[in-house]
């Protein structure tokens, strides 16, 4: 009864509050006071807790309204979606021990020898030195889970004996821990690793303004900002939160900017020169690879190893314009040699490019991951709260190229 009495008192005070902040701003701006009492109420409806300060059952994982009712044996073991982890740090060149940002120092020699005077003069540019910046930003990944959910679904049998609150057992944990490693690893090399923009691509929503499909937005709830991207076209004063079909989750996107996007920007600027065109890649791939490779400089081609990279449906693309690949494949397992190179080019099919039909020829030494200790990306935090278990993982993430004259593209 006590109980009882102290919560119906906490929720009074509550409601007190609620009224006076509403009838302050409701004097302020000269407004009624129930618009702002339904405008805070609505507010705090969307505030995140913790389970054991008051979250509703269903807003903490698991979520287990998939697995089928529970009825006679089940198997012992979980699968899971195959994902390929981070990489692309095993693709391009990994730039450990960056706290915040690495200059990269390009040096150029200008002008050259002359016909012999006897006069000695130097011109003021025969060094020339100029850089680019490999920065780093830090993402976080959150989950929250409460142990007793599993007691209703068959999942519970691995829970042990006892379900009083220092039970904190999760099924087959080194399973589900080494999952959520593995997928936060793929979606930091598949979607921020190519396609990243960084925070400051997305505008802050506006409730009167009308979205467009591919539209990036940032849509704030008290203290914390999500990101996301427009899928359908919204009318205005539809939000995340009331129409959440016509957005997609886009925080990957913001958390840095991506090697594709690096690129793109590149080619913009006009830091990146050597362009083929090309058109799509999907027919003549083999021809259009060519173009993009003989794009380089004789020097470059003669005394670098490049590399060719390329999405998994251009390679297949090319693979297919040939009756016989076995071929062109190199014999010391190296990799798959652009036929006609002198092996002075390996095409590099990667599965970070997905979708993308950009050629990018490079040495790999030229395209870096940067980040403090890549062991970071696997370290899963573990907090025991009074009834749920808080796991994250953080870090920090860049990627950029270092030379744009040692990289040729096509225009896609």
């Amino acid at each position: 009864m006590g109980n009882r009495f102290k919560d119906l008192f906490t929720i009074a005070a509550g409601l007190l509050v609620i009224m006076f902040v509403a009838m302050f701003a409701a004097n302020a701006f000269n407004q009624s006071v129930g618009l702002f009492v339904g405008g805070i109420m609505f507010v705090l409806g969307f505030i995140p807790r913790t389970a054991e300060k008051g979250v509703l059952f269903d807003t903490i994982s698991p979520d287990l309204t998939k697995l089928a009712a529970y009825a006679g044996k089940h198997k012992k073991e979980l699968s899971r979606r195959l994902v390929t982890g981070m990489s692309i740090a095993k693709d391009i060149t990994l730039v450990p021990n960056v706290k915040h940002a690495l200059n990269l120092t390009k040096l150029t020699i200008n002008n050259g020898p002359e016909p012999f005077s006897g006069e000695f003069q130097s011109a003021g540019n025969d060094l020339e030195y100029s850089g680019r910046t490999l920065s780093v930003d830090a993402f976080q990944r959150d989950i929250s889970i409460l142990p007793a959910k599993y007691r209703t679904s068959y999942l519970g049998e691995e829970r042990g004996s006892g379900e009083n609150v220092n039970n904190k057992r999760i099924p087959f944990a080194q399973f589900t821990n080494e999952a959520i490693i593995d997928e936060n690893a793929s979606i930091l090399s598949n979607q921020t690793g190519w396609a990243g923009v960084g925070k400051d691509k997305f505008s802050a929503f506006n409730n009167a303004t009308s979205y467009a499909v591919g539209s990036l937005v940032s849509f704030q709830v008290i203290k914390k900002t999500f990101y996301f991207k427009v899928k359908v076209a919204t009318n205005a004063g539809e939000t995340p939160l009331t129409t959440p079909e016509k957005f997609e989750n886009a925080n990957a996107l913001a958390i840095t900017v991506g090697l594709g996007t690096r690129l793109d920007d590149g080619r913009t600027s006009g830091d990146i020169k050597k362009i083929v065109s090309t058109g799509s890649v999907m027919t003549d791939a083999y021809k259009k690879m060519i173009q993009v490779y003989r794009a380089h400089d004789p020097v470059v081609r003669a005394n670098r190893q490049l590399f060719m990279y390329c999405s998994l449906n251009a390679w297949d693309a090319f693979a297919d314009d040939f009756e016989d690949v076995t071929k062109f494949t190199s014999p010391d397992g190296v990799g798959f040699y652009l036929p006609k190179t002198q092996k002075g080019c390996i095409i590099k099919p990667v599965d970070w490019m997905a979708g993308s039909e950009k050629l990018v020829c490079t040495t790999k030494a030229n395209l870096l991951m940067g980040t403090d200790l890549l062991s970071d990306l696997s370290t899963l935090g573990v907090i025991l709260n009074m009834y749920t278990v808080d796991l994250g993982i953080t870090g920090v993430l860049g990627f950029n190229y270092q030379d744009g004259d040692e990289i040729t593209m096509n225009d896609m």
